[in-house]
Parts: structure tokens; sequence; C-alpha cells
């Protein structure tokens, strides 16, 4: 008998990071996404009580932790997890790594009290692990929000003169902590969300503004599994709209262009469009960028309008 089958994607939960720099909108982010993913919302809370600031627009039970010692993360996503709710948001990671009683801080403690470092981290290193493997062991949605901070390096020109090189918003956390996560989205100051890691094709490339119930329809349907691909689902006009928005402002299509494909259809607009029409339209102009796309919101194209 051979030790192997063949692979089939089952239904599954969302493991994502969300991360950027203060105000972008991480825990905004997370509780809308996961508002469109589950009744049952869990916030684990690390920035002193602030995601209760929004408790008039989203209903979530919430718990704010009492230290950052990986322990306690892990206890209090354990807890979660026995509750049984839909959706579990754990923000943020960055305390647990350097915040007061996070790993950095207890490496520092046990040097203060007379260890050297390699010492600690063999102490340390364990508890963080546990916490990492806690995570990727969780059996429900979960969405993790990370602090970020812009990244440096220095280079060298074609003259040999050195150069500061921005490297981009990275995590404020350990550094093998992005290779854990399967998606991982970059907010920025305009509330822009970049998928910048994914294994959900659907998201390749993918930059939202505000993103939330588009963003979960997506990734529900690719949490289903193979079993999503034994029905036909109902693309609403918002997603449809966002696809041919992507495609015009890409310069792949032309308005022209898609208007023929809808009456090719039988339809004179996305709204007289059926299930399977709406889902050949979507798929056609979003093949033309190889998956690439990029969403926009309504309020955001008024707003940039405005400004023009």
């Amino acid at each position: 008998m051979s030790l192997f089958s063949r692979a089939r994607l089952e239904k599954s939960s969302l493991c994502m990071a969300i991360t950027g720099g203060p105000g972008t909108g991480k825990t905004y982010t997370s509780l809308k996404v996961g508002t469109h993913l589950g009744e049952r919302i869990c916030l684990i809370d690390a920035e002193h009580g602030r995601a209760s600031l929004y408790a008039r627009e989203f209903e979530f039970d919430t718990a704010v932790l009492p230290n950052f010692h990986p322990r306690t993360y892990v206890h209090y996503l354990k807890a979660a997890m026995a509750e049984e709710y839909d959706v579990i948001i754990i923000d943020g990671i960055t305390p647990e790594w350097d915040g007061q009683g996070g790993c950095l801080h207890q490496v520092d403690d046990i040097q203060r009290r007379g260890g050297n470092k390699a010492s600690a981290w063999s102490q340390i290193t364990p508890l963080h692990d546990d916490f990492i493997r806690a995570v990727m062991d969780c059996n429900t949605h979960l969405i993790c929000t990370v602090r970020g901070r812009e990244r440096y390096a220095i280079d060298t020109d074609n003259e040999g003169r050195n150069r500061v090189v921005k490297l981009g918003l990275g995590p404020i956390q350990q550094d093998k902590v992005s290779f854990e996560f399967p998606i991982i989205g970059t907010m920025d100051s305009q509330h822009n969300l970049q998928i910048v890691k994914t294994v959900c094709h659907s998201l390749k490339g993918a930059v939202m503004f505000e993103p939330g119930e588009d963003l979960a329809r997506i990734l529900s349907e690719w949490l289903e599994g193979d079993s999503y691909h034994d029905r036909t689902a109902y693309l609403g006009d918002e997603q449809v709209n966002a696809a041919m928005s992507a495609a015009v402002r890409t310069n792949r299509w032309t308005m022209n262009q898609i208007t023929a494909l809808i009456r090719s259809y039988s339809a004179d607009s996305v709204a007289t469009l059926g299930a399977e029409s709406r889902r050949k339209l979507v798929n056609a102009l979003t093949a033309s960028t190889g998956g690439e796309w990029v969403t926009y919101n309504l309020k955001a194209q008024g707003a940039r309008h405005r400004a023009s």
C-alpha cells in the first residue's frame, strides 16, 4: 500500500497576518473582515483595550491581556478556541516579541540576573516556538495584527558609492514569523491593504481600499476547498464592478469591450447577468492580468477624483 494519496484541498480555517504602522487600520480591518467570516468574534487585546473603541460598529467579545508573556498569549488563544468562536483576532502579536514581559524583555531580564545571552535564548526560544505553534494549530479563523516599521539597507551604486535603500515595511516580530503565515497583508496610511504573501491565487497582487466583505468573500470561497467547485457561488454587483474597474484601470480592457462581453451572455448590464455568467465575466477579466487584480472601492475613487 502506498504511503501517498492524491492531494485535495479540504475545507480549512483562515490564518492571516495584517501588518502596518500606527493608524493604518489594522484593528478595524481585522474586525471588518472577521465580521463577514463568522458571527461570533473574539478579540484578544494586546493594545491596552483600544479595540473596544469599535464596539459601537462591531459586535465582538474581548479580553485585555494582563501581560505579554508567550504563555499568556497561548492561554488566551486556547481559551478562545475552547469557547468555539467563529473568528479569533489577536490584536496584536508584536508585544509577544518586544513588549513588557515579551521574549526580548525576558531575555534582558535573564541577562540582568547574571545569565549570558546564549543561555537566555535557550530558555526563551522554546516559549516563543510554543506560541507560534499555537497560532499555526488554531482550528478556527484567525487574524493576527502586527506592528510594522520601515526597513533600510546600505547598497552600492554603479559608481561605488554607498546609498540607503528602503526595503519596505517589515513586521516587528521574530524574523521568521513571516514564513509561518500563509496570507499576509500590509496596510498603508491611506487604508489600502496590499497582499504581500498569499497561497490563495485569487489574491495574488491584490490591493484593496478598506477591505471587508469583498476580501472575506474571496477568502471564504477559497477556504471551502474542493467542495466549492461543486457549486456555483453568486458574485454580487460590487465584486463584478470591482473586477471591471480593475481591468479598465490596468488598461487590459476597455468599457466597450466589457460591454460587448456582457451582451455575449445575453444580458444588457451587470444587473441582468445570471450567476454563471457573472463568474465567467469575472474570470475573463482577471485571467487577462494573470490573476493579478486591484479592487477600487467607490469611496476611494470619489476621494481621488475630488483631490484631482
